[in-house]
């Protein structure tokens, strides 16, 4: 006898997940009342309604994933009915836990809620209650605000280290050492651990910085002039500030370097970037200073939109040079 296991993987469970909720937006989101609602009974009915219970939620995912080819079938040997019959709730079971946990991580995340609406008729007036494990309360799923902006763009909101990375190879492969800062980062980030995700992304920039720099210094042709640029990031050493403006310094002071399309996005963007990235790290490493999980997001967006892109096209254009001038690269 067979047993039919349903087979997939934890990412692919995730993504069925936010198209879930992407093709269901409607659904999982309240929306200001029109200009002629018809009073406050209408109103209250749709805002209640808004949201579906968790383990519909689950069902209604397990369902897509069945139909989807995010799912595969893998025939196994039993020896009699009830083994197949168990483990054929097995494996399903199974993908219904990670569909859970999945969606648990999202509402750690605040993309996610799991509340109850109620309402004090015939007023306005809502009332917000937080699951409570109670089956006699209806409670609900729900977008957040934040959420509904995620699942419409996941692209651009930072969340899982593989879709960040397909930002960054938009312009260039990301090598291993940035990618083990940038998956710790995010999952410290998913964890609400902001304060370790905005230190692990300060580390990211300074490795950046420090790609940089080697590109830099390996296009300088004069001797002299490769020592005096050598011994002035030497001398800054750990200060990350004064290392990145002396390298900055340089490349927007030296034509033969500077490519003229990026002249602008490094004065205007690359520098304030990259120390708002810096001083965001800083701020973390310190108790009393007060660092939100919105501003470590932003900034990871703000890594991978301004300081990666720039950076890269920039350490393109140096190796072009290098080659072109024919140094063999840093003594």
């Amino acid at each position: 006898m067979e047993v039919l296991r349903l087979d997939t993987t934890r990412p692919l469970v995730r993504e069925e997940i936010l198209d879930y909720f992407e093709l269901n937006l409607e659904n999982f989101t309240i929306s200001p009342p029109a200009p002629a609602w018809g009073g406050p009974p209408y109103w209250v009915s749709y805002i209640t309604s808004a949201g579906k219970e968790l383990d519909v939620v689950i069902k209604e995912i397990f369902n897509f994933l069945v139909n989807s080819d995010r799912m595969k079938r893998v025939k196994l040997q039993a020896n009699d009915s009830a083994t197949v019959d168990a483990f054929t709730h097995y494996h399903k079971t199974v993908i219904y836990m990670a569909i859970y946990e999945e969606i648990a991580a999202l509402i750690r995340a605040g993309i996610l809620l799991q509340i109850n609406l109620g309402t004090k008729l015939p007023s306005y007036e809502f009332s917000v209650a937080p699951f409570d494990g109670d089956r006699r309360i209806a409670e609900k799923v729900l977008l957040t605000e934040y959420g509904a902006q995620f699942v419409k763009n996941r692209l651009t909101t930072p969340y899982y280290a593989e879709q960040y990375f397909d930002q960054l190879r938009q312009v260039a492969e990301p090598d291993e050492e940035l990618k083990g800062y940038l998956t710790e980062g995010l999952a410290c980030l998913r964890a609400n651990l902001e304060r370790s995700s905005a230190i692990i992304l300060r580390l990211a920039a300074e490795h950046l910085l420090n790609v940089l720099i080697d590109a830099t210094v390996g296009c300088i042709k004069d001797a002299t002039s490769k020592g005096q640029l050598t011994g002035r990031i030497r001398k800054a050493y750990t200060n990350i500030e004064e290392r990145a403006n002396v390298i900055f310094d340089r490349l927007q002071n030296d034509a033969t370097l500077m490519p003229r399309g990026l002249s602008g996005a490094f004065s205007k963007q690359l520098r304030l970037a990259f120390h708002a990235i810096r001083e965001l790290g800083g701020q973390a490493a310190h108790p009393t200073d007060g660092v939100t999980r919105e501003d470590v997001r932003n900034h990871y967006i703000l890594f991978s939109s301004i300081v990666y892109k720039t950076v890269m096209e920039m350490v393109k254009h140096l190796n072009s040079v290098q080659t072109s001038a024919g140094i063999s690269g840093n003594p």
